[in-house]
């Protein structure tokens, strides 16, 4: 029996094949790329103890040595905040947003077949909202391959796999409608995309039509419908690189 997921997966592959004129072979190694990619996305959990509502104080005297013993009661809850990542290294190396774990007290990570690990922060750029990751792998992971964002140009196509709950593993596309650079050397600092961001896309890959990472998906802007924003991948192969430099 199929899930709405999968009824939903097979669509959106059959409405790409049927909007190219791309030989089929093409399209075929096109899908196998995808299909492959969804193996290097994790879903991301991060969780963080709350103190909520007022403390209560209290008092007591201590028969033993006759001091006065203060407590304080507070009540705590778990808050849990969800995003998407990305494998970058098959020694358990995840990229995500940092806006994503801000915080959290403890961070799982969820593979593709729902085996869930504990992660810890290895390495952070704030500038940037990239958080890097480090798991132990519990079976071979499969890395993403880096485009070089430099190189991508406005109106060129980009590939999005979902990850809220709205559209959780659906495949969408888009193009790029937007680059920032600040340094003057052409370095590409921002991606604007035109497709809409949802709860728990934060962290979620771009992808050109040769399955390589050209983004990771950060921020929406709610002003304006189907206007989103993507680190650009080389900002996060800094990140990566950094990472052993500190080693």
């Amino acid at each position: 029996m199929r899930t709405g997921s999968s009824i939903f997966f097979n669509y959106c592959v059959l409405f790409f094949l049927s909007l190219s004129a791309t030989p089929v072979f093409a399209q075929t190694s096109f899908i196998d790329q995808l299909l492959h990619s969804q193996k290097s996305l994790v879903s991301i959990r991060a969780l963080k103890t709350q103190i909520y509502g007022q403390q209560q104080t209290e008092a007591a005297i201590d028969k033993k040595s006759g001091k006065i013993l203060v407590a304080e009661k507070a009540k705590a809850s778990l808050a849990e905040k969800n995003g998407a990542g990305v494998i970058i290294d098959p020694s358990g190396l995840i990229v995500t947003n940092l806006h994503v774990i801000y915080g959290a007290d403890k961070i799982a990570v969820i593979f593709h077949n729902q085996t869930q690990v504990s992660a810890q922060v290895v390495e952070l750029n704030p500038a940037a909202d990239l958080a890097l990751l480090k798991v132990k792998p519990p079976f071979h992971l499969e890395a993403v391959s880096f485009a070089d964002s430099n190189r991508v140009r406005l109106r060129d196509e980009i590939i999005n796999i979902g990850h809220s709950e709205l559209l959780h593993k659906t495949i969408s596309g888009g193009k790029i409608s937007g680059i920032g650079t600040r340094d003057g050397r052409g370095n590409i600092e921002l991606i604007q995309v035109n497709m809409n961001l949802y709860k728990g896309d934060s962290g979620g890959p771009l992808f050109d039509h040769n399955g390589r990472l050209i983004g990771m998906i950060t921020a929406k802007n709610f002003a304006k419908d189907k206007t989103s924003y993507a680190i650009p991948s080389n900002k996060i192969r800094e990140l990566y690189h950094q990472h052993f430099q500190t080693q």
